[in-house]
């Protein structure tokens, strides 16, 4: 029920649920005709210090290196870093800093920006800021668990459809194709991008580019 890009080839892990890296902007203080239409645009000088982002979206920042391939996606992300984006300590506050008018673009949650949508604030979602990273939270069986059948009775459940539309309603999306996801998100008609999970000596190394290169810490 789950697709490949959102499985351990080996079996170790599957995606849980999803969570969207997606980029907005203030309705109010960024006409519509200058809206950033691809990535590069971010570039333009007319973004600098005006683009707010997570101390820790560094999966992002993976998530793009993959995409765009390691030589330009670090040349990208560097003259990103060069724009002097504007740092808070995660996704919902960057997305209410934004909303307020302390910047024109953010990255968000898809949590954050349907909160901020359905809440009346003068938010746009950047459709043309494709594809939208889609990172993973996973779940597995850890070694020497206690209870080992009891946990994959959970993992099981939490997989099964009643389990992954019980996730739906707690603000969580599902994975699966066969449950309903908010329809307020499915209107966005996204192109997603999964995010695939590194080892941890190779995760250690890109957080600290990540900060150096982007966050210039």
């Amino acid at each position: 029920f789950y697709p490949e890009d959102f499985k351990d080839p080996e079996g170790f892990w599957t995606g849980l649920y999803s969570t969207y890296k997606l980029f907005i902007y203030n309705t109010k203080i960024v006409p519509s005709k200058e809206v950033p239409k691809t990535f590069a645009d971010l570039l333009n000088p007319r973004w600098k210090r005006e683009i707010g982002i997570g101390r820790n979206e560094f999966e992002w920042y993976i998530g793009m290196l993959d995409f765009l391939g390691e030589e330009k996606g670090k040349q990208f992300m560097k003259r990103l870093g060069d724009q002097d984006v504007v740092v808070a300590s995660g996704l919902t506050l960057t997305s209410q800093l934004m909303a307020a008018g302390e910047f024109g673009l953010s990255l968000s949650s898809q949590e954050a920006t349907l909160e901020l949508l359905k809440g009346g604030a003068p938010v746009g979602w950047i459709p043309s800021l494709t594809p939208t990273i889609d990172v993973p939270r996973c779940i597995g069986l850890a070694a020497g668990a206690p209870h080992p059948n009891a946990a994959k009775l959970m993992v099981d459940f939490l997989l099964s459809k009643v389990g992954q539309t019980i996730l739906n309603t707690i603000g969580r999306t599902s994975i699966r194709p066969d449950v309903k996801r908010d329809p307020a998100l499915e209107a966005l008609n996204l192109k997603l991008y999964p995010f695939r999970p590194k080892s941890s000596k190779q995760m250690e190394s890109l957080i600290k580019e990540y900060r150096r290169i982007l966050l210039k810490e």
